[in-house]
């Protein structure tokens, strides 16, 4: 898992392996994420949801669909996998 995440760098790409116990009370208890949201989650999902703060639901009358922004997220963060990459690739 990402160290940077204890300076609020948000620029850095993400990686994660499994979801950890307290991961998944997080989601829970604090995101609102049924366990069956949370067993159909990769590990960089859950930990872009808790990074970003991302509920299951907003109060309201609103449709709101968790996905969409967690898609937003992955592909922010493939960005900057790529980015990473190139430049460490650059002679």
């Amino acid at each position: 898992v990402d160290s940077d995440s204890s300076t609020g760098n948000k620029n850095v790409a993400k990686v994660a392996f499994m979801i950890t116990s307290e991961q998944r009370r997080r989601l829970s208890v604090d995101l609102g994420y049924s366990q069956e949201d949370i067993r159909s989650f990769k590990p960089i999902e859950a930990l872009l949801l808790l990074e970003n703060g991302v509920k299951r639901e907003i109060s309201g009358d609103e449709i709101y669909d968790f996905r969409a922004k967690l898609d937003e997220l992955l592909k922010k963060n493939e960005r900057l996998i790529n980015e990473e990459y190139e430049q460490g690739h650059q002679s």
